[in-house]
């Protein structure tokens, strides 16, 4: 995990456009540089899911990290990387049951 900010970035998670992590209400949770956080999202959906990082900046509109696309379809446990403009990266541990 590499940062979008120079040290912290206060992240949350949506699916379809509504947040799921770390809460359904305005929170986040903070992460900096090789921080691992252990989730267990458990969000039904048909045909394709949108997963997008957001920066919740105290000032200004949230910031974008990346987004990445799965299909129901795809059964296959793996690692999707997301990568923000400003060189973040944050790697997603997943699995679609």
């Amino acid at each position: 995990m590499k940062p979008d900010d120079s040290l912290t970035d206060e992240v949350k998670l949506q699916i379809n456009g509504h947040q799921v992590w770390p809460n359904r209400d305005d929170g986040y949770f903070s992460m900096s540089t090789d921080n691992e956080v252990p989730m267990d999202i458990g969000e039904y959906f048909r045909g394709k899911a949108v997963v997008a990082l957001y920066d919740d900046e105290t000032v200004g509109t949230d910031d974008r990290l990346g987004e990445v696309e799965f299909e129901e379809t795809s059964r296959t446990p793996g690692v999707a990387s997301v990568y923000g403009n400003s060189g973040s990266k944050y790697e997603l541990w997943y699995e679609i049951r």
